[in-house]
């Protein structure tokens, strides 16, 4: 079928206006070399085989969230407690760039350590890395503000870091809404595709990508590259 299209769609008489052909043509041409990339990680797809935790190991770790002003208080607020919920000892912390009251007192009663900023600069990232300036845990988890980890999360993912070469560890984030809409399952699917086996093909070859939100970073490897950086 492939080639019968390219057959097709280079018949001169199928050419219109040559300028929209050949931007049509290198369109087609850059989405035909994505195809291939992600064909070259598909053939050497690899699932990560989980270490068996070491008695002994247990790094110090902090759990960082954020919240601009006019996000959902419920769904910030969700989010903080399970956060909280996580079994494995961590430090919880808001990055607050709203210095809300209302979350400030909730941070108080869940037990969550409430950061905020008055010089606002590098969006999330700055956000993020303002926060890290007081954090001091061996590794460090970026999580979204609609993220819900489940309290095994770090008991997943912690056993990793004991491999002193792993820097950071990107998990899969799954929708909570995708029944609810066709365009919450396509988004959906379409995350499940470059978490999958994209991901894991790319795992494979030493080219895994922090995505940044639900990742865990060793301290040590993000302070050396300067802290989170805006995309």
């Amino acid at each position: 079928m492939l080639l019968q299209f390219i057959w097709w769609f280079a018949d001169p008489d199928h050419i219109g206006n040559p300028l929209l052909f050949w931007l049509l043509t290198g369109s087609l041409g850059f989405k035909f070399l994505r195809t291939l990339h992600e064909w070259y990680h598909y053939v050497n797809v690899r699932e990560p085989i989980a270490p068996t935790w070491q008695p002994g190991y247990a790094p110090t770790v902090d759990v960082l969230t954020t919240f601009c002003a006019g996000e959902p208080y419920d769904m910030i607020v969700r989010t903080l407690q399970a956060m909280q919920a996580i079994r494995y000892p961590h430090t919880s912390y808001l990055c607050d760039e709203a210095d809300d009251p209302y979350l400030r007192r909730v941070c108080e009663q869940l037990g969550v350590v409430h950061v905020t900023r008055k010089i606002k600069v590098h969006a999330k990232a700055g956000n993020i890395n303002n926060a890290l300036r007081q954090a001091t845990g061996e590794l460090c988890v970026v999580l979204d503000p609609d993220h819900v980890p489940t309290p095994d999360f770090l008991d997943q993912v912690v056993p990793y870091f004991q491999d002193t070469k792993v820097g950071f560890v990107q998990v899969v984030q799954a929708y909570g809404n995708q029944h609810e809409s066709l365009v919450a399952r396509g988004a959906a699917e379409q995350t499940y595709h470059f978490y999958g086996p994209l991901l894991m093909g790319m795992n494979a070859y030493n080219t895994g990508q922090a995505i940044g939100a639900n990742c865990t970073f060793r301290r040590i490897a993000l302070d050396s590259i300067g802290g989170t950086h805006p995309v």
